[in-house]
């Protein structure tokens, strides 16, 4: 890898972590393909125990996974984001938060849905 292309990829991921709120990505089957680590430690767990997982494979995420699942593939099948979403999370100590989440259609370099991407942010914080 060339020196530019690290650091514009470095760049990417220290831009990631320094969103405020929960970033994530997954892909048209609902695994995360990534986060960052305001998601991580609002829900308890490891990036390590994040990636390639479902909402149904992650203990905090797994009590609404159906609801977020049949969200997300509405969001993927319309091609239309979804704003201000308000949705229950729970966090490490398996406590409801509330969140606005913003969820958009994952679009490849050939115009093709391939996932969704989501930004949270605690209602009290916005």
């Amino acid at each position: 890898m060339r020196m530019h292309e690290r650091s514009s990829e470095e760049l990417l991921w220290q831009s990631l972590e320094q969103v405020p709120g929960c970033v994530f990505w997954k892909d048209a089957e609902g695994r995360y393909l990534g986060c960052n680590e305001e998601f991580t430690t609002m829900i308890g767990v490891k990036k390590e125990a994040v990636i390639g997982k479902t909402d149904f494979e992650i203990e905090h995420l797994s009590k609404r996974a159906s609801h977020y699942l049949k969200q997300d593939q509405e969001i993927m099948r319309s091609g239309r984001p979804r704003w201000a979403i308000h949705e229950t999370y729970y966090n490490q100590a398996d406590h409801p938060v509330r969140m606005i989440a913003n969820k958009k259609p994952l679009i490849d370099s050939l115009g093709n849905v391939v996932g969704i991407i989501g930004l949270c942010l605690p209602e009290e914080e916005r």
